[in-house]
């Protein structure tokens, strides 16, 4: 069996999400390529998939329906991390026994906020973010 891990998309609601700045169909499309080359049986997603200290999993479904729609129609694994600690049907962690009899465990690894997903938490964290647009205006 083989297995492709992914963490940290920080899907969020913008068109383009997450460090690499994915658009929807690039990442179904790179997922789809590595399930076909390397025979993948199981995608598990593991921890920070969506960007809930910020936004509400509500506001991203709206924000990328076709990306939540193939999220849904695969049978992925989603494990929390620290920044979607509240993401509906996630695992804390998941395991599973290789061929040779060893148990592989993984977990995000992240301690979760204590505000996280909270409204709070997403004003802080919307504060915090436009401190930081702020500061690279002003130094621009």
């Amino acid at each position: 069996m083989n297995i492709l891990v992914l963490s940290d998309l920080h899907i969020d609601t913008c068109d383009n999400f997450g460090t690499f700045q994915w658009d929807d169909m690039d990442l179904i499309m790179q997922i789809e390529g590595l399930r076909d080359i390397h025979n993948i049986s199981k995608v598990i997603f593991n921890g920070d998939v969506y960007e809930l200290l910020k936004y509400r999993q509500e506001d991203i479904r709206k924000a990328h329906p076709v990306l939540m729609r193939y999220f849904s129609d695969n049978d992925f694994i989603f494990i929390k991390g620290n920044h979607d600690l509240v993401a509906e049907n996630a695992l804390d962690h998941f395991q599973i026994t290789n061929s040779s009899g060893q148990i592989i465990h993984i977990e995000h690894g992240h301690t979760a906020d204590w505000f996280n997903g909270s409204r709070l938490g997403r004003s802080i964290g919307r504060f915090g973010l436009s401190l930081l647009k702020k500061c690279h205006i002003q130094r621009s």
